[in-house]
């Protein structure tokens, strides 16, 4: 899973940015999209939600990069868990 970023264009031509949230199975490559307002932890735990609901269960494993909204930084190599998203079951 992973957060983007995509771009539309309104009626008046004006470039709007907005977030889109992916989940994609590693087998069958079923793919989960959901567009958010904002890449925050309260919206990650709601799309992994929806994508688990979407997939009929919870695989047994989430792989993500290193997305800002679940991890915050690293020390000697290894990522530091934002403390947030711990807190809301260790995504």
């Amino acid at each position: 899973m992973d957060w983007g970023i995509v771009q539309y264009i309104d009626e008046k031509g004006k470039i709007h940015k907005t977030p889109v949230f992916v989940m994609i199975l590693g087998n069958s490559r079923c793919k989960y999209v959901e567009f958010t307002k904002r890449c925050d932890i309260y919206s990650l735990l709601k799309c992994m939600v929806n994508a688990f609901e979407y997939y009929g269960g919870v695989p047994e494993t989430v792989l993500t990069d290193r997305m800002r909204t679940v991890v915050k930084g690293s020390e000697a190599g290894k990522p530091i868990k934002n403390a947030t998203q711990e807190d809301a079951g260790g995504v």
